[in-house]
């Protein structure tokens, strides 16, 4: 079962009973904390705060968005530069380290994640990446119905503010006036500048945009930011549904587990009484709670396992593990779960 956070400010009066309380902050969120939902929204993530912002559009949806850290109100996660007061800090980052590998002459390294709404759209480098369209393709060519490249460009073209198109026109891989704001970088260095030229002297062409589904190039990323500050998933998703009536917050909330019956529900710690998903279901987005993989996380976890090994005993969703795997309790078999996940990563 779940109880309500107890820990509050000194001198700060008690929240009123199933109020909603966001235990980071100490701040009342103000209004009457719901027993029933029709979607829980695990992890306030980039994918959580974008799905409580849709899923709450619709003023019959009763939506409850749970986030195990707090609110992005850390001055640092603001600045462009403080990423790196945020990475390596617990009030922002789960803290994650990889195993020591042998690759790495032994060494163990930072596997940084978000814990603070936004995710890790709050502390990360704000490049802003779509992928390869091949990888789409072969997605849709699995079977994987409506994943193709062509089919989910509407939608990253609805949801994005593209600098180059504030003064009019239209680009085919392009949108504007969505809510998830894409700018050219402010910072231009010298030594990139002929780094740049020297790729291009070897062969390896230039490249301006990194979005336009063939990533091979040597160039400045574009990146989530407005006017030189970070844009990240919350201020582009949450903060304008956070009026809404139907759409109830809840930071410093631990999930455990989603419990998989007719009618879903949550176990976790330090959030509230239980909360049940009525009608609908329960969406898992992000970590789940301190110190373990979240459901998402666990779907991929032959992939990940070797690069960041922790250690949990609720039950998963995913597909079976083989003998060389970590044993755990499977709740829903999805066999091809985890088989073709992209970790993108980057370096100079």
């Amino acid at each position: 079962m779940v109880n309500e956070p107890s820990s509050k400010p000194a001198g700060s009066s008690a929240p009123p009973a199933e109020s909603s309380f966001d235990r980071h902050s100490g701040r009342h969120l103000g209004r009457q904390f719901e027993r029933e939902f029709d979607y829980v929204v695990v992890g306030a993530g980039t994918a959580g705060c974008l799905l409580a912002n849709r899923l709450s559009a619709d003023p019959a949806n009763r939506v409850l968005l749970l986030e195990a850290g707090g609110r992005d109100d850390y001055h640092w996660i603001h600045i462009p530069v403080g990423y790196l007061y945020c990475i390596g800090n617990p009030r922002t980052d789960w803290m994650y380290q990889t195993e020591q590998e042998a690759g790495l002459n032994g060494r163990s390294i930072r596997y940084p994640r978000g814990k603070v709404w936004g995710g890790c759209s709050s502390i990360n480098g704000m490049i802003y990446m779509r992928g390869q369209a091949a990888d789409y393709d072969s997605w849709a060519a699995r079977g994987n119905a409506g994943w193709s490249w062509q089919e989910v460009l509407p939608d990253f073209k609805r949801h994005e503010d593209f600098y180059q198109l504030d003064g009019g026109g239209s680009d085919p891989l392009h949108g504007h006036g969505g809510e998830w704001r894409v700018e050219s970088q402010r910072l231009h260095w010298d030594i990139l500048d002929a780094f740049r030229q020297a790729a291009s002297e070897v062969g390896i062409a230039g490249l301006d945009d990194f979005n336009r589904g063939d990533n091979e190039g040597c160039g400045y990323f574009e990146v989530n930011q407005k006017t030189g500050i970070r844009w990240n998933a919350s201020k582009a998703f949450l903060r304008p549904a956070q009026a809404r009536p139907n759409l109830t917050i809840l930071s410093g909330a631990d999930v455990d587990q989603v419990v998989l019956e007719i009618a879903m529900g949550l176990v976790g710690r330090k959030v509230c009484p239980r909360r049940r998903s009525q009608r609908r279901g329960c969406v898992s987005c992000g970590k789940g709670s301190a110190g373990r993989f979240g459901p998402i996380e666990r779907s991929f976890w032959p992939l990940v396992q070797s690069v960041v090994r922790r250690f949990f005993s609720a039950p998963v969703l995913g597909r079976k593990p083989s003998s060389t795997e970590p044993v755990l309790p499977c709740a829903g078999r999805w066999p091809g779960s985890g088989r073709t996940c992209r970790i993108i990563s980057s370096c100079v």
